[in-house]
Order: structure tokens, then C-alpha cells, then sequence
């Protein structure tokens, strides 16, 4: 029976073993395990989904700084007083020396030595006639070399070709000018700016004689519309941005009632003016572009100007297009309704495809790794319970022979008692030969329980 129960007990053991080892090495594992890679493929997804929007975030940074410094040349040209665009001007503070005394002081247009960003250069031209009384090619254009004289004669071409005829003779193109936009003037000023003459004698006695008709009468209004944006392909087919505003001012006459002296005759009608200036447009669709982008695009961003090609079309490639002509508010005609001034921002996730692919790998790595580990730990149980079950029989056997052994000596011993006791020896011989069986089989005994105790030594050792 013991036999029997033992074997029996070998196939629980083992069953107890494998459970205790699933329960507390493998399932925590595999938990463990698919819990790391759910979350290594939501990072995965969680990053790519979240490239558009970074791109689109960042194109919108990008439009809102060009924006932002189209706006700033735009108020700081606005900020110029409508007389500044001749060749010389008169600006109030200048007019009289320190005893008082009536004395003009000629002061220079700003623009014959300013160089505004992206400005390639400014005008003026009096409506109806239409005809350019200024023009400033920007300091950018260089005054020497054997090619000044032919840029001069492009951007005077341009003035009075492209710019007059195609669009200051359209006046449902011009700004409308209205009482909001009025500035109020000295009208000693507003008359020296608009005289076509420059002697200071004429100058001087015209304004003695411009005060006495004034009777009192110290400003006159000046109405300045803001600046509108227009597009203009010239004769090299180059695109540009022409930046407008009109100025009117009233009759003089209308306030006196009498005729303005000779050398301020001007001021005798209403008189309308056309200002402004031209901005490059490469500046505008590439040099300032990629000077905001290298501080706004990351690494992994590139900026793609018009006319370039943004390239083969895959998952790898997130792009988002900025129309900067739209943006500032120029509205594009038949003409030019190419993709002029259309940018687009490009992401490629590849890198990051790479690095959250080799993240994975890596993964998989530490995943075959840990499966190993547990192969190997099943192999090492398996071995290790059919190991002790072997030990298990083995001391079994060994304790059934040993306990067979046992019995012959001790029966032995038992039987020669016996019969000492109940007088089975009839004589002394008979006597000492039990007795000598007894000793004999004692020693047999004693034998057997120093090699029982060597066993266990051994086995311990």
C-alpha cells in the first residue's frame, strides 16, 4: 500500500508545481509583458497622430510671425507724413529760425538712404493725370556698376508702366479715403510741400502772403486712406506687392475765398495723390519666410517654397500649406492665380518611425529574453520534480530492503530468546550456541545501522 500511495502522490506534486509556478512566474509575465507593449504601440500611435497637429501648429506660429512683421513694415510706413515722398520736404518745427523769423529749412526724403525690409521701392503720382512725380529705388538697388543705369530704367518702366497703367488707372482699385482718416496740418506746411518751385524768396514771401488771406485760419485737412496690397507681375514676370494709400486734400480756395499766391497755385483745386511702395516678392514668399522658420520649424520640419517640389507623396510626409498672399489680404486675379506666395510645411515622421520601430525591437528583444527565461524555468522544474521523484523511489526501495533486512536479524534474536526463556536449552551447549546466535545476529544488526548511518551522511555530505 505505501508503494502504491507514494505513486500516487508523485503526479499531484507535480501538478502542484507547475500550478504554483504558472500562478506566480508566468501569468504576472505575460501581464506584464502585454501590458508593455499595448503601451509601446498607444506611444506609437499617440505620437504619430500627434504629428499633424504639431505641423499644423507650427505653420500657424509661422504665419502669425510673418504676419507680424508685414504688419510692422506696414504701420511704420503708415506712420510717414504724405510729404516725406518728394525729393525734399517741410515739416513743421522747420520753419522759422530762433528769433522767429520766417527761414524753410529743405529737409531730405527719408527714402533716398532708408532701406525698409523687403521694399524694393517707394512712389507718388497725382490723380487724375496719373503722372509719377517721385520715385525711390530702395539703397538694395547699388548706384554703381555697369547694370545701375539698366535698373533705373526697369524700375521707372515699372513705375510708370505696370504700377500706372494696370492698376492706379482702375479707381475701383484704389482705397477710399473717408473723414475718419483725416490729419490735420499748418497750412504753411501743407502749401511749402506741394509748391513746384524751391526758392526760398518766392517760398517766403507766398507764405507772408498766404497769412494775411488766412485771417486766422491755422490747419487745413489732410485725409489719408491706409495702405491696401495689390499684386503686380512686372516686365521680368517677378511678382510683387504694391502697398497703396491715397491722399486728398480740399481746394484752399473753398476756405479763403480768394486765389492762393502764384508759387502756391496747387492749392487752388482739389488735389488727390496716389502713395506708397513696392515690396520684392521673393522677399515676401522666401526671405522672410525662412528667416522666421529656422527659429519656429523643428528639426524634423522643412519649409517648401512655391515652385518647389514637395516631393514623392507617402505615409511618411505630413504637409500643410500657407497662403501668405491670403494671409495679408491680397486677393489673387486671373493672372496670377498661380501657386505664387503658396507655402507648405513639411513633417516626415520617418525618423520617428525609426526610433519608435527600433523602441519595439527592442522590446521584442526583452520579450524573447523573458520567454527563454521561462522556458528554461519550466525545462529546470520539470527536471528538478523528476528528480525528487526518483530520489523519492529510490529511498523507497532502499527503505523496503533495508526494513527486510531489519526483520532476519531481529526475528533471529527474537526466536533464540524465546527459547532461552521457555528452556528449550537442555544442556550448556545448547545454551551457548543460542547465545552465540543472539551475538551473531546482534552484530549482523549493528552492521546494518553503521551503514544506515553512513547512507545519511553521505547523503547530507
Amino acid at each position: 500500500m505505501r508503494k502504491g500511495s507514494g505513486s500516487g502522490d508523485a503526479p499531484a506534486s507535480q501538478r502542484t508545481a507547475f500550478f504554483l509556478y504558472g500562478l506566480l512566474v508566468v501569468l504576472p509575465a505575460l501581464v506584464l509583458g502585454g501590458l508593455l507593449v499595448t503601451r509601446m504601440l498607444d506611444y506609437r500611435d499617440q505620437q504619430l497622430d500627434a504629428v499633424p497637429v504639431q505641423t499644423r501648429d507650427a505653420t500657424a506660429r509661422l504665419e502669425s510671425a510673418i504676419l507680424e512683421e508685414v504688419s510692422d513694415l506696414l504701420d511704420g510706413q503708415a506712420e510717414y507724413d504724405f510729404y516725406v515722398y518728394g525729393y525734399d520736404f517741410f515739416e513743421e518745427g522747420t520753419l522759422t529760425d530762433d528769433e522767429g523769423n520766417l527761414a524753410p529749412t529743405v529737409l531730405p526724403s527719408p527714402f533716398k538712404t532708408e532701406a525698409a525690409g523687403g521694399v524694393y521701392i517707394w512712389f507718388e503720382a497725382e490723380l487724375p493725370d496719373l503722372e509719377p512725380l517721385e520715385s525711390y529705388p530702395r539703397s538694395q538697388l547699388p548706384t554703381d556698376g555697369p547694370d545701375w543705369i539698366t535698373r533705373r530704367q526697369h524700375t521707372e518702366s515699372f513705375i510708370k508702366g505696370r504700377l500706372i497703367e494696370d492698376l492706379l488707372s482702375q479707381p475701383d482699385e484704389l482705397p477710399r479715403v473717408g473723414p475718419e482718416n483725416a490729419i490735420e496740418y499748418p497750412v504753411e506746411v501743407v502749401a511749402l510741400n506741394l509748391a513746384r518751385i524751391r526758392s526760398m524768396q518766392v517760398l517766403k514771401r507766398g507764405v507772408e502772403d498766404l497769412r494775411r488771406d488766412l485771417r486766422g485760419m491755422e490747419t487745413l485737412e489732410v485725409r489719408v486712406s491706409p495702405f491696401d496690397l495689390h499684386l503686380i507681375r512686372g516686365e521680368d514676370n517677378a511678382l510683387r506687392v504694391v502697398c497703396i494709400r491715397v491722399c486728398e486734400i480740399d481746394a484752399l480756395t473753398s476756405k479763403i475765398q480768394r486765389t492762393p499766391p502764384t508759387c502756391f497755385e496747387d492749392m487752388g483745386r482739389d488735389i488727390r495723390l496716389v502713395q506708397g511702395f513696392v515690396i520684392e516678392g521673393d522677399w515676401l514668399t522666401r526671405d522672410l519666410p525662412a528667416r522666421k522658420a529656422s527659429n519656429i520649424l523643428s528639426r524634423s520640419m522643412k519649409l517648401v517654397f512655391p515652385g518647389e517640389d514637395v516631393g514623392p507623396q507617402d505615409r511618411d510626409l505630413v504637409v500643410t500649406e500657407l497662403d501668405l498672399f491670403s494671409a495679408v489680404g491680397i486677393e489673387r486675379d486671373a493672372e496670377n492665380a498661380s501657386d505664387a506666395g503658396l507655402l507648405r510645411v513639411v513633417t516626415s515622421t520617418r525618423e520617428l518611425r525609426n526610433a519608435l520601430a527600433k523602441q519595439l525591437a527592442w522590446l521584442g528583444g526583452v520579450m524573447i529574453v523573458l520567454t527563454t527565461s521561462l522556458v528554461i524555468g519550466v525545462y529546470l522544474l520539470v527536471d528538478s520534480v523528476r528528480t525528487s521523484q526518483e530520489q523519492a523511489r529510490r529511498t523507497e526501495n532502499f527503505v523496503a530492503a533495508v526494513t527486510h533486512e531489519l526483520r532476519t536479524p531481529v526475528a533471529a534474536v527474537k526466536l533464540y530468546g524465546e527459547m532461552l526463556r521457555d528452556g528449550w536449552a537442555s544442556n550448556e551447549q545448547k545454551k551457548q550456541e543460542y547465545l552465540e546466535r543472539i551475538v551473531h545476529e546482534s552484530d549482523r544488526l549493528d552492521g546494518l545501522v553503521d551503514r544506515l548511518l553512513l547512507k545519511r551522511k553521505l547523503a547530507d555530505a
